[in-house]
């Protein structure tokens, strides 16, 4: 292998570029906490954090030596990747050996091949990709029907946990892209993100009707759906940072939202 000493920056290498992505890793982990707060789902929510964390240097470390290349990024990024798997691996320690049902571990086994295809689309320098980013967010939505089951609770609540935050996750990712683009002057499928934002107040009437959740339900995803005729019909433009806080807070405030009322 040859060897190259470029400077490095420590923030590139440890945190992940995309900053959407700290709002789908924090609002299962929300969510979780407030459908089952407990120590096992401290470790799951630990454990996801180090997942999310360590896409960057991991990808990093895999594509400098495909290359064949060791540079003292890819050290850097090799110690950080080990770090964060580090504490991966103690946060799941924790959830086995305090959950009250393992099979919580039953949505983080199904959520893998969601991550593992979000990872083979960064290893082709295409992490921005549509499919990228929705099967990411889901796999970190796993989160919150793992912190359900760690405690026991119902397996029909934890599908419902981790059914509210896909109708979160794949609008607002339609959403954003939009917006964006029409922000930089380009022709966006304005059409799709609001369709998807219907269906989701669609499904969020049924699970209210049904008695998963209270009429809360209605609250969170009508507020998603006004801001996205907002942000896609109204709004002027805006930095791409504005909307990214933007979708932060507004994730977060569905998350309480819809945990108190699959609570309630």
């Amino acid at each position: 292998m040859t060897t190259a000493k470029p400077s490095v920056s420590i923030r590139s290498v440890a945190m992940p570029a995309e900053h959407g992505g700290w709002g789908f890793l924090s609002e299962p982990i929300l969510l979780g906490l407030i459908l089952a707060p407990t120590l096992a789902g401290l470790g799951i929510g630990a454990a996801a954090a180090a997942l999310f964390l360590v896409h960057q240097p991991l990808k990093i470390v895999i594509k400098d030596t495909r290359k064949g290349r060791m540079y003292e990024r890819t050290r850097l990024a090799a110690r950080f990747a080990a770090l964060y798997g580090i504490i991966g691996v103690v946060g799941m320690l924790i959830a086995l050996a305090t959950a009250k049902n393992r099979a919580f571990l039953l949505p983080l086994v199904l959520s893998l091949p969601l991550a593992g295809v979000q990872l083979a689309y960064e290893l082709r320098n295409d992490a921005r990709s549509l499919v990228s980013e929705i099967f990411g967010a889901l796999a970190l939505a796993a989160t919150a029907p793992a912190f359900v089951l760690a405690a026991d609770q119902s397996g029909v609540v934890a599908m419902v946990a981790w059914g509210v935050l896909a109708m979160r996750i794949v609008p607002a990712i339609l959403y954003v892209r939009a917006r964006l683009r029409l922000i930089h002057g380009k022709p966006a499928n304005v059409s799709l993100a609001l369709g998807l934002h219907t269906i989701a107040v669609v499904i969020g009437v049924a699970l209210w009707i049904s008695g998963q959740t209270t009429a809360l339900i209605l609250l969170g995803v009508g507020v998603l759906l006004v801001r996205a005729v907002h942000g896609l019909k109204i709004a002027k433009p805006v930095p791409a940072k504005t909307v990214g806080f933007q979708e932060l807070f507004v994730g977060l405030f569905y998350a309480v939202v819809c945990g108190v009322g699959i609570v309630l």
